[in-house]
């Protein structure tokens, strides 16, 4: 091989390096364009929290954020930690987005909530500051058939979202239809940066489709999260491939950006489904 074939061959080797290196970054800024979340139930669940950590960790370029339990709506307006692992600071160092939960089934403790609203604001602003979360993310699973509490909630979760916005904290809700104080129109005209569905977790295909267009139809698509539970609540058994197929092409034909997973671990058979809705094709 003489001098001048020599220079040709590094140039073409420069050049594939090149494409190559180009094509990663387009997969990356790709894959940036959707939001792929999951929860983490830990001792609420019976979790086995170090083996999801560890699924976490070798997912962390498929995942963007982890969603946790951690927090409780306490009586009197107040935050209350729940005791449960802090998982914070992994989430932290696998490079992911922390959303601690904010939970609660207590109408009681909302409607006491409502009466001082911005003492509950200001702590939970100055924890989410200190320990540098991304967002919060609010579970409030209360059974109302009030109108005035779907309007408050509504309200409160606007005047929450706008204060933490202030420090660059984002704030996600959990919502679905089997409560009315859930206001679908209510709840898309606020702050929050993200609406997540739970009527999605549904294991009827029908029924998945019925809800997956409510949520299109209702919520703005930039803040439409679509829940996906990982096993059929039916049966309580894994989805199917049918299944997976129907829902992963449902996200990807209606151009959702974004996904979050209840619960940790996601089963081995999703990841492909996972990537070709990164990639937007399905299936």
């Amino acid at each position: 091989m003489n001098y001048f074939q020599i220079i040709l061959l590094l140039i073409l080797i420069i050049e594939i390096f090149t494409i190559t290196e180009k094509k990663k970054e387009e997969i990356k800024q790709e894959a940036n364009g959707k939001y792929i979340s999951s929860w983490m139930g830990l001792e609420r669940t019976g979790e086995n929290i170090q083996s999801d950590l560890s699924q976490i960790s070798s997912y962390s370029t498929t995942f963007t954020d982890i969603s946790y339990e951690r927090y409780d709506l306490g009586s009197q307006s107040t935050l209350v930690n729940n005791g449960f692992t802090d998982v914070t600071n992994d989430i932290k160092s696998d490079g992911l987005g922390t959303w601690p939960m904010i939970t609660t089934v207590s109408l009681t403790k909302f409607h006491e909530l409502m009466e001082n609203p911005n003492q509950f604001i200001t702590q939970a602003t100055e924890e989410a500051v200190k320990r540098q979360f991304t967002g919060y993310n609010i579970d409030f699973e209360i059974e109302s058939d009030s109108e005035s509490d779907a309007q408050l909630f509504a309200q409160f979760l606007t005047q929450f979202a706008d204060a933490l916005h202030q420090h660059n904290i984002q704030l996600s809700v959990d919502i679905a239809s089997w409560s009315t104080f859930w206001d679908f129109d209510l709840i898309s005209n606020t702050s929050v940066d993200w609406i997540i569905t739970m009527d999605t977790y549904c294991g009827n295909d029908d029924l998945f489709v019925q809800y997956l267009q409510k949520a299109i139809q209702k919520i703005p698509i930039q803040k439409l999260l679509v829940g996906l539970i990982t096993v059929d609540p039916n049966t309580q058994k894994p989805f199917t491939t049918d299944q997976l197929i129907l829902r992963f092409s449902q996200l990807t034909q209606n151009q959702i950006k974004g996904i979050g997973i209840w619960d940790e671990p996601v089963p081995d058979n999703w990841w492909y489904f996972i990537s070709s809705f990164i990639n937007g094709h399905c299936c």
